[in-house]
């Protein structure tokens, strides 16, 4: 297989969407965590594996990122807003 272009993931760009805002329930942050998917799959298109086809390999990128946004949403600091009602 050849090193593909960004250009023949794109039409795989409304299934990657959706899978991620089923995962993440929020259609905003499912069109930033797409775009992206598609900055990191830009910057290593090179080591796409002959074995997994584009679109699946874009499935496992953006699954990494919602996995990612999850655990930075967990580690971050309770707001001032929510230290304000912890202390009342």
């Amino acid at each position: 297989m050849a090193v593909l272009a960004i250009e023949e993931l794109i039409d795989h760009r409304p299934a990657v969407n959706a899978f991620i805002n089923r995962l993440v329930g929020n259609h905003a942050l499912a069109d930033d965590l797409t775009q992206e998917t598609y900055i990191r799959a830009e910057r290593s298109l090179k080591k796409l594996r002959n074995e997994k086809s584009g679109k699946s390999w874009l499935h496992s990128i953006a699954l990494n990122l919602v996995r990612d946004n999850f655990r930075s949403r967990q580690r971050a600091p309770a707001s001032t807003s929510d230290k304000a009602l912890i202390e009342q």
